[in-house]
Order: structure tokens, then C-alpha cells, then sequence
């Protein structure tokens, strides 16, 4: 019966509909499992915390137990119907698919905008969110599994622990929606993120094994980018086969689309994990140095007051010394956006559609890529997203 119920969301069942179920002997043991499940399932729905284990939570983050995966998965569904019966976030989120372009090299800011954070990307939101700064905090997403391993009761990492923590997951539905408008098999735009306005975040994190605020929730937004799986023992995500180079455009045009997907929600304050460097093994340097290459010229323009960094301190001292040291990294050579994103379609086995289409930000239409993508500048080619720059 739990089956079938997350089976019905999956597909977003909204009417009252016909359910056949042919059974091979009587159907009245069938039949009162569902009537109790049904009655459980529209009562009154409390967000409990999660049991510890030897006076720890480290199970929702390491155990993958069969046990342990259904006490997951059916806190996931204690969570998504909590939201629904309390605060329909369904109708609340707006939802975007921004994005990214190579950046020119831009001058080093003369001004320190980073700071290191040990805490994770949401104690750090929450706290900025609760002084009265408008955040934007980054989630390293799964692109080929909408919420990570949130509704398949896998191990938690950010994904998973973000959606339990806020009503993240009915936006992340939303951009699969529109990805499946546009004819992409995923969510998450190769070179680009999805935007989501107005979080609400409601709970404490994995290490307290999600205990509701005792205050009211806060609001952020957040930028969710996929980054390449080096991983070949990941079976769930294609392994990335790219060279150095064709992963720096990459991860550049990827930093890109969270800047201006941040940039355009008015955020003075980002929260920044080392996203793609646990995992699935990306370099946590080369991540680093992409992030603080594509950050100068938002740093100089002033867009953005502080951006804490979390994850491992080598990330931190790439993206530190990529922005304000300024060392000079190799500009791919002309024509490879086009065949990288070409590669990588092919190499992932995705449908790929009729003309090579990537993601425009603040609209829905798609836009061609062309092989100098870096033509212009911010000030002439964003003016929508980059109001702090007129």
C-alpha cells in the first residue's frame, strides 16, 4: 500500500481515479490494509525528529541497511506530506533553468568578499536568513534523480538532508517539469542550475536529526548545479570522460549560472559548498579555481557582500587564490562548448532533441549555443540579471 501511495504522487495524481488490483484469493486483507493506510496517511501529520543510534544520527548519513532505508524513505514522506497539508508549496515556488557562459578574464578585486565556514550550507543560510540578509545557498544536486536519493531512502548528503530540511523538493519536480517541456531527460541544465525562489527551511540539520525550529522558518533561495561524476563505482549517474580542459569550461560555465541565478533573486550573502568534490571525485582544486575565476567579475561589480565557502579547506584556498591572486588558467579553445555538450549527451545515452538548445535564465525559451558564447561582457549581455552593474 506504500507502494502504490508513492507510486500515485510520482505521477501527480490529482483526480479521483479507478484502481484495479487483481488478487489470487480473497481481497478483504488487501482491502483493510488500505483503508488503514489511507487513514493514516490524512492524519494529522507531525514532523518528528529522527531516532538516534548510539547518541548519533551518523546512520542517515552512513547506514544503508535495508532498515535503515525505509526509516529514510518514510521520514521523506512524513516530510512531503507535512508541506502538502500545511503549507501547499506546490503553489509557492518559482522556479527557473538558468544559464551559464564562459566568462572573460576579468580584473582581480581589490576588496575580500570569502570567508571559510566549517558548519554546513543550511546552518550557515539559516543563520545569515535570521540576521535579515537576503541568501542564496548552493545544493549539489543530482542531475538524473530529482532530490538525490531523497525518495529512494538513500544515504543522506546535501541533497537529501536539504530536502528534508525545507519544501526543496516540490521545486526541484517543477524544473523536471520544464526540462520535460523542452524535451531534456534532465533536470539540471548541462551548463546551467535551477533557480528556486522562496525556500522554506523549518528544520535543523542531519546532525540533529532534523529537529523542527522552534522558532518560525526562514526563507532563502537556492541554486541547484550538477557537476560531472568521476565516480566509476556511482552507478547511478554516467561517468564523465572529459580531459581537464572540457571540464573547466564545464565547471565555469556551471559557476556562471549560479552567480547570475543568485545575482537575480537580489542575494547579498551565498552560501558555497565544494560541490561535485565528495563522491564523485572531482578535483577539489580545479572546482576551487573555476569558482574564484568566474566570481572576479562579480566581486568587482560588488554584486554580492560576503560568499561563506564550506567543504574542504583546499577548495576554499582555490577559489581564494583564483580570485584575489589572480593565477592565469588556459581559455578552451574556440569551438569546445559545442562538442563538449555534444559529448557528454552522447556519452550519457540521453535522447538528445532536434536542435542543440541550453537553458536562457529568467525565461522558459531556449537559446542556441554557439562557439563564442564569451562574446560581450556582463554589463551589455545581462542587464536583466545584472541591475547592480548599471
Amino acid at each position: 500500500m506504500a507502494a502504490i501511495s508513492i507510486w500515485m504522487y510520482k505521477i501527480q495524481a490529482r483526480r479521483r481515479c479507478q484502481l484495479h488490483i487483481h488478487c489470487a484469493t480473497s481481497c478483504s486483507e488487501l482491502q483493510n490494509a488500505w483503508k488503514q493506510w489511507n487513514a493514516a496517511a490524512w492524519r494529522n501529520i507531525n514532523l518528528d525528529q529522527l531516532p538516534s543510534r548510539n547518541g548519533n544520527y551518523s546512520w542517515v548519513s552512513k547506514d544503508n541497511s535495508p532498515t535503515s532505508r525505509l526509516r529514510r524513505l518514510a521520514a521523506a514522506c512524513q516530510t512531503l506530506g507535512y508541506l502538502l497539508e500545511h503549507h501547499s508549496p506546490a503553489m509557492n515556488h518559482d522556479t527557473e533553468l538558468v544559464d551559464g557562459d564562459y566568462p572573460r578574464s576579468c580584473i582581480v578585486p581589490q576588496h575580500h568578499i570569502l570567508e571559510p565556514s566549517g558548519g554546513t550550507v543550511m546552518e550557515n543560510a539559516v543563520q545569515q536568513a535570521r540576521s535579515g540578509a537576503r541568501v542564496a545557498a548552493i545544493n549539489a544536486a543530482s542531475a538524473h534523480q530529482v532530490g538525490g536519493g531523497f525518495m529512494t531512502g538513500g544515504r543522506h548528503a546535501l541533497e537529501e538532508a536539504m530536502c528534508m530540511q525545507s519544501d526543496l523538493f516540490f521545486s526541484l519536480q517543477q524544473a523536471e517539469s520544464l526540462a520535460i517541456r523542452q524535451s531534456f531527460d534532465i533536470h539540471i541544465p548541462t551548463y546551467g542550475a535551477v533557480l528556486s525562489r522562496r525556500v522554506k527551511v523549518f528544520r535543523h540539520g542531519t546532525e540533529q536529526g532534523y529537529r523542527s525550529f522552534e522558532a518560525a522558518p526562514v526563507e532563502i533561495s537556492v541554486l541547484s548545479v550538477s557537476m560531472p561524476n568521476l565516480n566509476r563505482a556511482v552507478q547511478d549517474s554516467p561517468q564523465d570522460q572529459g580531459d581537464a580542459n572540457t571540464r573547466w569550461t564545464l565547471f565555469s560555465r556551471k559557476w556562471d549560472a549560479v552567480l547570475k541565478g543568485a545575482m537575480s533573486t537580489g542575494a547579498r550573502i551565498l552560501i558555497i559548498p565544494d560541490a561535485g568534490c565528495g563522491v564523485f571525485q572531482n578535483d577539489s582544486r580545479e572546482v576551487g579555481a573555476a569558482l574564484g575565476y568566474v566570481l572576479r567579475r562579480y566581486a568587482e561589480a560588488g554584486c554580492f557582500k560576503k560568499v561563506i565557502v564550506t567543504g574542504s579547506p583546499g577548495f576554499y584556498h582555490a577559489v581564494f587564490n583564483q580570485l584575489h591572486e589572480g593565477h592565469i588558467l588556459p581559455h578552451p579553445a574556440s569551438g569546445n562548448h559545442q562538442l563538449h555538450f555534444r559529448r557528454i549527451k552522447a556519452e550519457q545515452s540521453i535522447r538528445r532533441p532536434t536542435e542543440q538548445h541550453a537553458y536562457s535564465a529568467g525565461a522558459y525559451r531556449p537559446v542556441a549555443i554557439c562557439d563564442n558564447d564569451n562574446k560581450g561582457d556582463l554589463r551589455s549581455r545581462d542587464r536583466y540579471h545584472c541591475c547592480c552593474l548599471q
